[in-house]
């Protein structure tokens, strides 16, 4: 399934891919927590699992960029560490990085092309773009099994 996929598409789905083997997730605890938590605000819901790689994150690594913030996996480390229950909504301001010192031309144009990226992913059944939240990238089963192999033959 790995066969044409672009090397930025093959970069996300292996850092999603290790984000995810260091931090194995339970989907159904996950969604079950979300429901509960929606529910006591007599909130209708849909559960959309959080993303394994933010699109900030996948910038970040890709074109070098320093941010500004911390990002959520460092946060909810920082967290765990403290002995702290990780958070699911680190939100700080949703500027990661300075654009101006960027530039806004090339800004936008590395969120178009990693954006475009990860809804290919999603259209070959690989990953779940999440728009809700923090942006980014949520593997599927087909996705883990993909980047598993890409990763083998790296």
């Amino acid at each position: 399934m790995a066969r044409g996929l672009s090397d930025l598409q093959k970069k996300i789905l292996l850092m999603a891919y290790e984000r995810r083997r260091s931090n194995p997730r339970d989907f159904a605890a996950e969604r079950a927590e979300a429901e509960r938590f929606m529910r006591s605000f007599n909130s209708e819901y849909t559960y959309t699992p959080r993303a394994d790689i933010t699109c900030a994150e996948i910038l970040a690594e890709v074109y070098g960029w320093r941010h500004r913030w911390k990002f959520p996996a460092e946060l909810a480390e920082r967290d765990r560490q403290q002995g702290h229950k990780p958070s699911q909504n680190y939100h700080h301001n949703s500027q990661y990085f300075y654009r101006r010192a960027i530039g806004e031309e090339e800004y936008n144009k590395a969120t178009t092309t990693v954006w475009r990226s990860a809804k290919r992913l999603e259209a070959r059944g690989l990953a779940r773009a999440r728009t809700s939240g923090k942006a980014g990238v949520c593997l599927t089963d087909e996705g883990v099994e993909a980047a598993r192999r890409l990763s083998v033959t790296k």
